[in-house]
């Protein structure tokens, strides 16, 4: 008998039934959908982060020595450290264009994703341009660019258009939530070109810093008192 009377309201209610259990229905499908493409994000990044490098650590100093580069390779679980000198650049030629201009001496931490243009190596001379930025500037590939470091014009040909894994997340300053990617961007060039263009030698302000492991990462900021002895200058 319960049966029946429920099959006789389920007919009696069956518009309501249907539209609850669309809802709920959809609903699911939402729910998974968006799960899981963020699962997919997740693991997107992950394998991006492995396989461009992204730093574990970085270091900032006014000035990151040779003495200090050794004594930051000697660390315990240190498995490699990139220097690099990181300062601001206006573009000429366009309004209140910003650039963060990141002299390296080599690349093999947080390494740049080409998107067009030629791979990056510290041999080449010219720059290598924020690809979402150039996007909306209209800029490309073989364009010369004037860029005005501290007063002194700089003229440099693109080389590529790239994207790095240290500037997936990257605003001008603390008043903007999300990047525009419209006056706010940034270049690499490597320190030969840099020297050539400004005629003077570069002091390196910023030290990436690959570990062994990834479980390694709190051990190496955690140094022991011998190790605190190598690097205390960086911190003076």
């Amino acid at each position: 008998m319960l049966r029946r009377k429920l099959y006789r309201d389920l007919w009696h209610y069956k518009g309501q039934f249907f539209t609850i259990f669309l809802m709920v229905f959809i609903g699911m499908l939402a729910f998974s959908g968006i799960h899981g493409y963020m699962d997919g994000m997740d693991e997107s990044a992950k394998e991006y982060y492995k396989k461009y490098n992204l730093q574990d650590l970085w270091i900032t100093n006014t000035n990151v020595s040779d003495s200090d580069l050794n004594d930051l390779k000697s660390l315990d679980h240190v498995r490699d450290v990139n220097r690099a000198l990181v300062l601001n650049a206006k573009l000429k030629r366009y309004k209140d264009v910003t650039l963060e201009t990141n002299i390296l001496e080599e690349n093999t931490i947080s390494k740049m994703y080409v998107v067009k243009g030629e791979k990056y190596a510290s041999n080449k001379k010219g720059v290598w341009f924020d690809s979402y930025l150039a996007e909306y500037l209209n800029i490309h590939v073989g364009d010369t660019l004037k860029l005005d470091v501290s007063g002194q014009i700089l003229k440099l040909k693109v080389k590529g258009l790239v994207n790095t894994p240290d500037h997936v997340y990257f605003v001008k300053d603390s008043t903007e939530i999300f990047p525009t990617h419209q006056n706010y961007g940034f270049i690499y060039m490597s320190a030969d070109t840099f020297q050539d263009a400004m005629h003077v030698d570069v002091t390196y302000n910023k030290a990436y810093v690959d570990v062994d492991k990834k479980n390694n990462v709190s051990s190496v900021k955690k140094l022991d008192n011998r190790n605190q002895e190598k690097i205390q200058k960086l911190y003076q």
